[in-house]
């Protein structure tokens, strides 16, 4: 089984429909425009090379680990939508989380839940994470760390009862291979804690249901890829998928993990050329038996 992981697209409306009137803007999204505008880049070019990437070798299955959007507007999560729809990847074989910029402000709680109610199970309803699927030997579950902070802050949050119920998931399940989404990392690179003001702060009840539970956590966030083990937990960042060199010192990059006999063996990361168009192969990376994770 191969499975994609892709993370922090952040797309932007189509000029003049981003879905909203003006006095909406008057709140954080006035911080989230001017950083957008004068720091970040995300071209449409990328996404589009990422789209056809995905359709020129299909995975088996496809993770998004968060942030869709830029500002949580309806322009931005009716392109979202259609960038789920052009991988021609049926629903089921994707599974997909929020980030922090699909909560951006309050008003946008449950537009996710909503738009690509597709992805999900509708009939859970907004609150009900985490969210398992399993497929095949993989036991897939989601998370919801996001939730509307304020200007320049972008923490994360999850709270007892779903780390509570993210544990029982893990324990109750004999899938041979166990991963879990969450946009907020619980570390980063090194095993270095990030700043609080954009930081998980639940990642040490994170590690704890997952140490000894699961294989995995594959995360997003820090629009930086990066492979740590923490206590034979594998930490996982796709980076951002469509970033450009030009705002964080680091290109669009995602994962194709490799997953045989009921073990994670290792993944595959592709990252863009912008010389070239297209995404093209950076390296392979070897996670060996996992058996450990469990031990």
């Amino acid at each position: 089984m191969e499975l994609a992981h892709v993370s922090d697209l952040h797309i932007r409306w189509r000029p003049g429909q981003s879905g909203a009137p003006f006095a909406r803007y008057l709140n954080k999204r006035v911080v989230g425009w001017l950083n957008l505008t004068f720091h970040r880049s995300h071209p449409i070019a990328v996404l589009s090379a990422l789209v056809a990437d995905l359709r020129e070798s299909p995975p088996d299955h496809l993770a998004v680990t968060g942030d869709f959007t830029n500002l949580a507007l309806p322009g931005e999560f009716e392109r979202a939508r259609e960038f789920l729809e052009a991988t021609e990847l049926p629903a089921e074989r994707v599974s997909v989380i929020p980030g922090n910029h699909d909560t951006y402000v309050r008003a946008s709680v449950g537009r996710f839940e909503e738009v690509l109610a597709d992805w999900l199970d509708p009939a859970l309803g907004v609150e009900a994470w985490p969210r398992s699927r399993r497929v095949g030997d993989v036991l897939l579950i989601g998370t919801q760390s996001c939730v509307p902070t304020p200007v320049f802050q972008a923490w994360g949050a999850m709270g007892e009862r779903q780390l509570s119920a993210l544990g029982e998931a893990l324990a109750s399940d004999d899938a041979p291979v166990k991963l879990v989404l969450v946009h907020h990392p619980p570390l980063l690179a090194g095993g270095k804690p990030e700043k609080p003001r954009r930081g998980n702060r639940d990642a040490a009840g994170l590690l704890e249901a997952c140490v000894g539970r699961a294989d995995a956590i594959l995360c997003g966030h820090t629009h930086r890829a990066f492979h740590h083990v923490h206590e034979g937990l594998h930490v996982l960042c796709a980076g951002s998928s469509t970033s450009s060199v030009k705002a964080l010192g680091e290109g669009a990059t995602y994962n194709r993990y490799r997953i045989e006999e009921g073990r994670l063996l290792g993944y595959e990361v592709r990252g863009y050329d912008p010389a070239q168009g297209r995404f093209v192969h950076l390296r392979n990376e070897s996670l060996g038996a996992l058996e450990a994770a469990r031990s």
